[in-house]
């Protein structure tokens, strides 16, 4: 599927996902949580960053969701194979929380378009949460077209004309799973 295209394929088709966790317990978890929507079906899921990659160019899944802490290729190693060779929006699920924001921001300058975190210790409360925003993540990247949005972040930011002192801020923003706009 081209997942460029999204907005004018037949929206009768479920939004197909991928589901990539070293977890057993989270790969059932996340596949539950997903597949009670009727307007997504999980295909697959894989247990590691490389068998990930070998099902996504296989499967072509419209999104796909992706731990970072995973045995061999951890995600962000993973991401960076995705997106190299067969860009699809990624969602990454993760236990980080904000010592983890470096890494955050890595996979997203990286290529994910979006970024959840996994349930914490009282997995209970924070379980129909987690299910209502992945499910509303999923539905609103898989029309994200990755490319662009890969593009439009590697692009080289151009220095002001005049006399500029000090330090330099710059500032973008975007809607998750969105390219950002120039002002």
């Amino acid at each position: 599927m081209n997942h460029e295209r999204r907005d004018i394929v037949n929206m009768d088709e479920p939004i197909t996902v991928l589901v990539a966790d070293d977890s057993l317990f989270m790969r059932n978890l996340i596949t539950n949580m997903i597949d009670s929507d009727p307007e997504l079906k999980v295909i697959d899921t894989a247990k590691n960053g490389e068998e990930a990659l070998h099902k996504i160019s296989e499967l072509k899944p419209d999104v796909v969701t992706l731990d970072i802490m995973m045995p061999g290729w951890d995600g962000l190693k993973t991401l960076a194979h995705i997106m190299d060779t067969c860009p699809v929006p990624v969602i990454i699920l993760s236990a980080y929380s904000r010592e983890g924001a470096d890494i955050t921001m890595k996979c997203l300058s990286a290529g994910a378009v979006g970024f959840l975190l996994k349930p914490s210790g009282e997995i209970s409360l924070d379980i129909g949460v987690l299910k209502t925003q992945l499910i509303d993540e999923i539905k609103a990247v898989s029309k994200a077209d990755v490319v662009r949005v890969r593009s439009a972040l590697t692009k080289t930011v151009k220095t002001p004309r005049g006399n500029v002192s000090g330090n330099r801020i710059v500032v973008m923003g975007a809607s998750t799973g969105g390219a950002p706009h120039r002002c």
